[in-house]
């Protein structure tokens, strides 16, 4: 849901979150990139929160396919997750350029 949201509302599609998501370019979602791409959108998501999510996408712990990745977001709960987390707030300071800097 969480991870939807944040594609969503930075208008990437699945295929392009999950290019963004693999961090290591590899084919395959790790625990180490899932952590590093929520780090890098300050999702602000616990070590435990991002183990959880991993294990449910990942139930093997051999990391997330495209296949899979498609899978886990096509049924996630946009809006509820972004009421519930403020993510919008979150996504937008993370990706969008600072307001009023540089030109």
């Amino acid at each position: 849901g969480m991870v939807g949201a944040a594609l969503l509302l930075n208008q990437l599609s699945i295929e392009e979150g999950f290019a963004a998501f693999d961090v290591d370019a590899d084919g395959v979602v790790s625990r180490e990139d899932l952590g590093s791409a929520v780090a890098s959108l300050e999702m602000q998501l616990t070590p435990q929160e991002v183990d959880a999510l991993f294990a449910h996408w990942s139930p093997s712990g051999a990391g997330v396919d495209r296949e899979a990745w498609a899978a886990g977001l096509g049924g996630a709960d946009v809006n509820g997750v972004i009421r519930s987390r403020d993510l919008f707030m979150l996504t937008r300071r993370a990706l969008s350029p600072t307001p009023g800097g540089g030109e």
